[in-house]
């Protein structure tokens, strides 16, 4: 799968106003942002790109800020290099500590996820993912049988057996997703993981104590 690498420049008066254009590129299938000194750079699949209809959906906020944007087109093979070059690790609420493998270990937090992205959403930079993390932290997984739909890279299915999940079924439709939460599962030994490939024509036939979706209407 190859993606759009849409880089922003913007001049705004308030935070608020970058985030509502930055919520509506995610509404519109950007799924990761990299925020930067003079702007942005937000990431969605190729085949769900049309620069027209982005255009359109971008048309009246132009009203509350200036901004402009280039397009650059990213093949899955440099994917990977990109990530890399661009992914920090990152601490929630003094309590977890996500990083890839190349990032130095922080034994001094309760929770350390080990993530290494490749192509799939979810290193806990996103708010949405911040968020659902920030939930888990707050709620009691102990014995809970969960369900993670619309995994990503697993992040959320992983902080939920670190918090003592015992059952973990973890769906994507996408197999690039699915190939890294099978990985990213085995960097954290979690073992008590199932992964399933699809939509919810795959999800089993049986009772969930809690449901995880960090995934936009579309």
């Amino acid at each position: 799968m190859n993606y759009i690498e849409l880089l922003f420049t913007t001049i705004f008066q308030e935070d608020y106003q970058q985030d509502l254009l930055i919520n509506e590129l995610a509404e519109a299938g950007c799924d990761t942002f990299e925020e930067l000194d003079f702007g942005f750079k937000a990431y969605m699949p190729s085949a769900s790109f049309s620069k027209e209809k982005l255009d359109n959906r971008l048309e009246p906020f132009h009203s509350v800020l200036t901004f402009s944007y280039e397009v650059n087109l990213i093949p899955q093979k440099n994917w990977n290099a990109v990530w890399e070059s661009n992914f920090q690790p990152i601490q929630i609420k003094d309590q977890i500590w996500v990083r890839a493998t190349f990032h130095e270990a922080r034994p001094d937090f309760p929770f350390e996820i080990v993530i290494d992205p490749k192509m799939a959403f979810g290193t806990g930079h996103h708010q949405t993912t911040s968020m659902m993390m920030d939930f888990i932290l707050n709620t009691v997984f102990t014995g809970k049988k969960t369900l993670d739909m619309g995994c990503g890279t697993g992040i959320l299915a992983i902080l939920a057996a670190k918090k003592g999940a015992t059952e973990i079924t973890a769906i994507d439709y996408d197999p690039v997703c699915c190939e890294s939460t099978i990985e990213n599962a085995a960097l954290n030994q979690v073992e008590n993981m199932r992964i399933l490939c699809g939509s919810k024509e795959v999800i089993p036939e049986e009772q969930f104590d809690i449901i995880l979706a960090n995934i936009n209407r579309n």
